[in-house]
């Protein structure tokens, strides 16, 4: 079997993989939050845990991208066209990792380290400027602001 097949396989493998691990957890969350919204008639059932409010412990700034900020990068690089430039990235990415060639494999290595750490320099740079007092838009949705003085560079 050629290379490319194999990339291939691979890629479509783990999106159908990863679409039936998160349906299958969705499931038993929701079936895990509802079995503890409502009133549990066996005293020794699992006690809702989840009701607690659970602190995040305090962050510095990401040095790399978080996965909130890669969809707000691609929003803005790509607009309605994301999910196309997904795709495509992560076709290009699985070939590239099953090119015989271990020049080529590193080579793609370090391009999305850099990729990363370019999202990442962007996502701190907008995290700066809001706390500065500017408005850095819906970038930071799911991501938690660190409490950072001015002039605190961590």
């Amino acid at each position: 079997m050629p290379w490319w097949q194999n990339g291939l396989g691979c890629l479509v493998f783990t999106a159908v993989w990863a679409g039936l691990v998160e349906r299958w957890s969705r499931q038993y969350f929701i079936r895990r939050r509802m079995r503890a919204l409502g009133s549990p008639e066996d005293p020794f059932e699992e006690a809702p845990s989840e009701l607690v409010p659970v602190q995040e412990p305090q962050r510095g700034l990401p040095i790399v991208a978080t996965s909130e900020f890669w969809d707000y990068a691609f929003e803005k690089l790509f607009g309605g066209g994301k999910t196309v430039a997904y795709v495509i990235l992560n076709a290009m990415f699985f070939m590239v990792a099953f090119f015989p060639s271990w020049q080529v494999l590193v080579g793609s290595f370090l391009v999305m380290v850099a990729i990363s750490l370019g999202l990442g320099c962007w996502q701190r740079r907008l995290i700066r400027s809001q706390l500065e007092g500017a408005q850095a838009g819906s970038v930071l949705v799911g991501s938690s602001i660190p409490s950072l003085q001015s002039g605190d560079d961590r």
